[in-house]
């Protein structure tokens, strides 16, 4: 009887490890499903930012403000931002440099921010 007891008490121990051991699998798997798809928006953001010209670039998109076609699409609470960090109005710099941030909340409950940059010449 005591045998019994303690291999099943050994058996518990062993599943309760492997249980917990594929939570922090599919967290992990979330948590990269997540930055991957945020990735995805911002290359895709940051492409349509940098196609056209550079002088019409701020004015087309204006600095820290979000860009409306990237609201909620693919993650919750999804904004992206487009800032300019060498402009502060007036003649456009060349090169202009561009930063596209993305903001959500990651499965969760936490803010996740991500961003990418470039610089775009005349």
């Amino acid at each position: 009887m005591l045998e019994v007891m303690f291999g099943t008490l050994v058996l518990s121990i062993s599943l309760l490890a492997a249980f917990t051991s594929q939570l922090l699998s599919l967290n992990l798997v979330r948590s990269a499903r997540d930055v991957n798809t945020a990735t995805s928006e911002l290359t895709a953001a940051l492409e349509e930012v940098i196609t056209p010209n550079i002088d019409a670039i701020p004015a087309q998109f204006a600095p820290g403000a979000a860009i409306a076609k990237y609201q909620e699409r693919a993650l919750r609470d999804q904004s992206v931002v487009v800032t300019y960090p060498n402009f502060a109005g007036g003649a456009v710099p060349n090169p202009l440099e561009v930063v596209v941030t993305i903001n959500w909340t990651a499965w969760n409950g936490r803010a996740a921010t991500l961003s990418l940059s470039t610089l775009k010449a005349r």
